[in-house]
């Protein structure tokens, strides 16, 4: 269990085009996420060794933060993450 892409909800409010990307579990192969995309951090998510994860300036991601299924980045040995967001478009981590 690594990524599920969870389809926009139907009706007013969304962006046409743009996906919930649910990260759990393990993420075993190298990432990139964009601001095309909302993310949502659902319980423990691991960035495997020798995998990079490469945040691309103006994603948001958001966790998880009550019940069973906080959210969490682990980011383990040897694995990298790549984040460089800008003073117009940073990364945010909510």
């Amino acid at each position: 269990d690594s990524t599920v892409v969870v389809p926009p909800p139907s009706g007013g409010g969304t962006t046409p085009g743009r996906q919930t990307i649910t990260l759990r579990g393990r993420i075993d192969s190298n990432m990139t996420l964009t601001a095309s995309n909302d993310y949502l951090l659902d319980g423990f998510t691991y960035i495997m060794p020798n995998r990079t994860l490469t945040i691309q300036p103006g994603v948001t991601i958001k966790a998880n933060f009550t019940g069973t299924n906080v959210g969490a980045l682990v980011i383990t040995r040897d694995a990298k993450i790549n984040a460089s967001g800008t003073a117009t478009q940073p990364i945010v981590f909510t």
